[in-house]
């Protein structure tokens, strides 16, 4: 029986009508998911309700208890076999879960959907199939997940043009290499505003978009290697940041030192000039821990995007 039930919601084929029956059917899930969420604070009033009966109340409690968490697992297990049948179905339908992002995008900008923060409709469009996105939306999702994380500080995409390269033109390319008071003072600016409007203590991710291809040069000297400025800058900024924090971090000549440096050549490199965003967003989600189940596939991009722009939606309440 709870197969069928299963089954019963599982996508059948890859079209618009079908992805938002089954949209609907994954709110409905989250809605009765935030209602057992409510059971805690129902606690105390069936204490006052059997105060006379001290032990029935607490029998009724636990039983009441035991029953909400099996139906929460329960929920939860259906809600994930939901979507990863859904995106795995995406995934085989390339050309089909096309025409569905540019459905809901082109439904979500003819509504006029009110997203929260900076979010417009227009930077909604940006998640469309080999569009680029913009600022508003990579930082809608490395503030969302840093912040899921409880672990990590994400700084926006403006972080990176302004401590950790030069003014040189309409594109960062030059590593900046000079660190003076004036810079000096402005991170210390940025990471107390960051940090005021976080309730963590936490490392830092910066957002760093670029589109440019990286080359494997590890055999060269140091000062020949194509990224050392940048490396520096990166370092000047981590050991100051650990000095916000209290802590003594000495990443040069320390080979001993508990950070770790990923080398550009193991991050997966995009085949085109339009995902740069989607891959530094999901290099964001490896470095944070946040295992992709459905993989990461260099053709199924266009289903990256859909799963982006469906999150919006959730996030804001729309099907």
């Amino acid at each position: 029986m709870a197969s069928a039930f299963r089954d019963g919601l599982s996508p059948k084929t890859m079209n618009t009508m079908e992805y938002r029956r089954i949209q609907a059917k994954l709110f409905h899930i989250r809605t009765c998911l935030s209602h057992f969420a409510l059971f805690n604070p129902t606690r105390s009033e069936i204490k006052k309700c059997l105060s006379h009966q001290p032990s029935s109340a607490s029998i009724l409690e636990k039983t009441l208890g035991n029953l909400f968490q099996i139906h929460s697992e329960l929920l939860l297990l259906l809600r994930q076999h939901v979507e990863m049948s859904l995106w795995r179905l995406a995934d085989s339908k390339l050309d089909d879960a096309t025409i569905v992002l540019r459905d809901i995008i082109k439904d979500a900008v003819e509504r006029k959907i009110s997203f929260n923060g900076s979010l417009s409709p227009q930077n909604f469009r940006r998640l469309g199939p080999t569009q680029w996105l913009d600022d508003e939306i990579i930082n809608y999702f490395v503030e969302r997940w840093c912040s899921q994380s409880q672990t990590t500080l994400g700084f926006t995409t403006f972080f990176a043009e302004t401590f950790l390269f030069q003014n040189s033109g309409p594109y960062c390319t030059v590593a900046r290499t000079i660190f003076n008071r004036s810079q000096a003072e402005k991170l210390d600016r940025w990471y107390s505003k960051r940090l005021a409007e976080s309730t963590w203590p936490s490392p830092v991710a910066s957002s760093l978009h670029s589109n440019k291809r990286g080359s494997l040069s590890l055999d060269k000297p140091i000062t020949q290697r194509k990224n050392t400025g940048l490396m520096l800058a990166l370092m000047w900024v981590t050991e100051r940041l650990g000095s916000f924090r209290d802590e003594v971090v000495q990443l040069a000549n320390n080979p001993h030192t508990d950070w770790k440096c990923r080398p550009h050549v193991k991050v997966r490199f995009q085949p085109n000039g339009h995902d740069c965003g989607i891959f530094m967003l999901w290099s964001l989600r490896d470095v944070l821990g946040m295992a992709d189940e459905y993989g990461f596939s260099d053709s199924h991009l266009v289903v990256k995007r859909l799963r982006l722009a469906q999150q919006i939606l959730d996030d804001h309440g729309q099907i």
